[in-house]
């Protein structure tokens, strides 16, 4: 069932989700080697008439097929077919630490955090834990007030929905100082600030490498290429700068745009953005939005452009109103997703491990479940895209069952 996208929300504690189913840079430089030679004649050489003047001459030319496009075809089935077995998940679990209040900040409610903040919800109530939940609004500031307000609350752990810690580190200490377990999903966390995060920063360098792979076979290694990245969320950041780069090994592939959105341009700018740069470059062939969101408030504007030719865009998180947009042939095709569903149960098996003074990685589960949402796998309406029942699995494993 899709979620609202553009619902937002404050505080609140009893909302329950309905199962369904981001800094590194690179440089690229390209040089050209000129070489010239100088031939002397003298006045008693006689002229050469025997070579063909240089414009009659056959061109001639060593490059054949890019590998590249080869490799991608062949990754872009293995993301297309990736999945998660039941092995990946974890198989232990100490007892359910009792009476506990956690926080849940997801970094802006109408946006994909607000799924993510559904589901954890949805787990602290089942292992039997009160929720307090605040809308991280998009920006530090409101991300830092709600840690306090939390602090102020007597929260046991705080779990942080791509509100990354070093934006707010004053807050953090503030909370780990008190006493509170942080976990913080889609986080990068260079300065080790919290407890646990997850998936490692490995997860978004494959999530860039997958969708620069998508782009690369569909456009048969000849993209012309919009990319709006993210310009705020450090895991985004890490998954773009990877796009860029694959793209760049890409040898006809070209990047004709590289322009960075903030999350608070989901809805203002950056659908009429997106649009411009499609009206500006009538060559493009793909657009690349940092995440699903993004790209969903923009279709509206692509769709009244009415590009005719092979036109499409991909994005980055497989949420069910663009997997709605893949399966009804609109103009988003692709998107490559987790498991985000396993997100927010992974989040509260990590706090219970950590109230039980365990290792929070044996949580880890959801980095396994990366796939390429595309025509040719996309799930029926209303049907998850992994088909796994957490609430069954997680409530046997913390013996609740």
């Amino acid at each position: 069932m899709a979620r609202n996208m553009a619902r937002g929300r404050q505080e609140r504690g009893g909302s329950r989700y309905l199962p369904i189913v981001g800094s590194l840079l690179a440089l690229f430089m390209l040089a050209a080697a000129c070489t010239d030679s100088d031939s002397d004649s003298t006045a008693d050489e006689a002229p050469a008439t025997t070579a063909a003047p240089a414009a009659t001459e056959a061109p001639t030319t060593t490059e054949g097929p890019d590998p590249v496009v080869a490799e991608a075809r062949a990754a872009v089935l293995e993301y297309e077919a990736a999945g998660l077995g039941t092995d990946k998940l974890p198989s232990e679990s100490p007892p359910v630490a009792p009476d506990k209040l956690v926080g849940i900040i997801p970094c802006l409610e109408a946006s994909a955090c607000g799924f993510f903040a559904d589901v954890s919800e949805e787990a602290a109530e089942r292992i039997g834990w009160e929720v307090l939940r605040i809308d991280g609004k998009g920006n530090a500031d409101d991300q830092a007030a709600a840690v306090r307000q939390m602090i102020a609350a007597g929260v046991d752990g705080i779990v942080l929905h791509v509100v990354p810690p070093e934006s707010i580190p004053q807050a953090v200490k503030e909370a780990r100082d008190a006493g509170i377990a942080i976990v913080g999903f889609a986080v990068i966390d260079p300065e080790v600030l919290i407890d646990h995060k997850f998936p490692g920063n490995e997860t978004w360098i494959n999530s860039g490498r997958a969708i620069a792979d998508y782009i690369i076979a569909e456009t048969n290694g000849q993209a012309k290429l919009l990319a709006f990245v993210s310009g705020d969320l450090p895991n985004d950041i890490i998954k773009d700068t990877e796009m860029i780069r694959r793209i760049g090994e890409c040898r006809d592939c070209e990047v004709l745009v590289k322009e960075e959105f903030l999350l608070t341009d989901l809805q203002t700018r950056n659908p009429e953005a997106i649009a411009s740069a499609a009206r500006a470059n009538p060559d493009a062939n793909v657009i690349m939005v940092g995440f699903d969101a993004a790209l969903f408030f923009a279709i509206p504007e692509l769709e009244k452009l009415e590009r005719e030719g092979d036109f499409f865009a991909i994005a980055h998180d497989a949420n069910p109103e663009n997997q709605d947009l893949i399966r009804n042939g609109r103009i988003q095709r692709a998107s490559l997703g987790y498991d985000y569903a396993l997100a927010g149960w992974e989040a509260i098996d990590a706090l219970n491990r950590i109230f039980n003074g365990e290792d929070p990685s044996g949580s880890i589960a959801m980095t396994h479940t990366m796939r390429l949402i595309t025509p040719n796998n996309v799930p029926p309406e209303g049907e998850r895209a992994y088909g796994l029942v957490y609430d069954d699995f997680y409530t046997n494993l913390w013996g609740l069952g």
